[in-house]
């Protein structure tokens, strides 16, 4: 969906998507800092950003959905030091 000359609405669209993932990234943050943490929020904010790239032509990231053992026993243990839990 790219147009060589948008229209102000265009504009407006790709400005509030890039909005929403903000404070859609924020607001997991902030959960995070509070202990908490919500798989819908998440997945809401990595299809923002999705569909941000893809309206700026960049390809989507594709993000496995397995982390390697390593990647995993090291945020278990950062979360640990931190005194984090879910």
């Amino acid at each position: 969906m790219r147009a060589s000359h948008p229209n102000n609405e265009v504009v407006v669209a790709v400005r509030c998507v890039r909005s929403a993932g903000y404070l859609l990234r924020e607001a997991t943050y902030r959960l995070d800092d509070g202990g908490y943490h919500c798989d819908a929020l998440s997945e809401l904010a990595a299809d923002t950003t999705a569909l941000a790239a893809s309206w700026a032509g960049r390809p989507v990231p594709i993000i496995p959905q397995q982390f390697p053992a390593f990647v995993v026993e090291a945020a278990q243990e950062w979360r640990r030091q931190k005194r984090r839990t879910y």
